[in-house]
């Protein structure tokens, strides 16, 4: 855990990484006819101020002090071991969230530990997802090594602890952040685009999601767009709906737009309780006014 705590210290070369590896995903995805967008979501998107400085973050700290919590918990009823990479590979299980969630053998569920590891955060936009799209994604992925954190848990953290510790040494790479990858389809996004800023509720985005197969799932798209979502690669169409909604965001009074996104959501009520992290999110929505291209 200190290795990952590390990595997500202010440091110009976890976000140098990131970028890297999200440029090649765009890169990889982007000859897929369906794909009109590559997004980045999440960190290090909302701790970098600017001028491209990363910031320290509380809310992560906070964050792994839990997680040692919770593992030094789950020592102490399991001293023989964590029983989660076992019981997954025993139980063939493919959903860690409905079957892990009711379980009481484990004080450190995988979704905790995975929460805290380092991963990679993309949304892609395509114009009619399908199930092709999804098998097509997953197998240009595969192919180049990345990963779901839970396709297989304890691979997923030996793997992940032997990436932080080789950019922490300075070495190459030699394995790949694990990806959590979700896709919206265009027409969802542009038509919940007017809905953020104007009220306190989540604007939920319907997603297919990929974890050890695709799911259903929601996403607050409010959160996303006002603390960090940054397109990697996308189209002139989707550059504008951006653009556009960026600089109707940035005429909305800055308390007004912190109280919104704060109120259904306690990571950014966590969030905005770091200053850095509040100072960034104001450059960012003042840096949208007259927004002509999108970076």
């Amino acid at each position: 855990m200190e290795v990952t705590r590390s990595f997500y210290a202010p440091n110009f070369e976890t976000i140098k990484l990131i970028s890297k590896e999200n440029t090649e995903i765009a890169k990889l995805l982007q000859p897929i006819d369906e794909v009109v967008a590559v997004i980045g979501t999440g960190f290090p998107y909302y701790a970098v101020d600017q001028s491209g400085n990363p910031i320290p973050v509380t809310e992560i700290n906070d964050f792994l002090n839990n997680v040692v919590r919770l593992v030094s918990n789950d020592q102490e009823m399991n001293p023989e071991g964590w029983k989660c990479p076992n019981c997954q590979h025993e139980n063939n299980l493919p959903d860690l969230k409905t079957h892990c969630k009711p379980c009481t053998q484990v004080e450190l569920k995988p979704r905790d530990l995975f929460k805290a590891l380092p991963d990679l955060d993309i949304t892609v936009i395509a114009k009619n997802p399908s199930l092709w799209t999804e098998k097509t994604i997953q197998e240009l992925l595969k192919n180049e090594g990345y990963v779901q954190t839970d396709t297989a848990i304890g691979t997923t953290v030996i793997n992940t602890a032997d990436r932080l510790e080789n950019v922490q040494n300075g070495h190459g790479q030699k394995t790949k952040l694990p990806i959590d990858l979700h896709i919206w389809s265009s027409s969802e996004f542009q038509s919940r685009l007017d809905g953020i800023g104007t009220n306190s509720k989540q604007v939920l985005i319907p997603t297919r999601s990929l974890h050890t197969k695709w799911e259903d799932d929601e996403m607050d798209l409010q959160f996303d767009f006002l603390f960090s979502l940054t397109p990697i690669s996308a189209t002139a169409e989707i550059k504008q709906l951006i653009n556009t909604t960026r600089v109707k965001l940035s005429e909305i009074p800055i308390e007004q737009l912190i109280s919104t996104v704060s109120t259904p959501s306690a990571r950014a009520t966590r969030l905005m309780a770091c200053p850095e992290v509040r100072q960034v999110f104001i450059d960012r929505i003042q840096s949208w006014k007259n927004h002509e291209q999108v970076h």
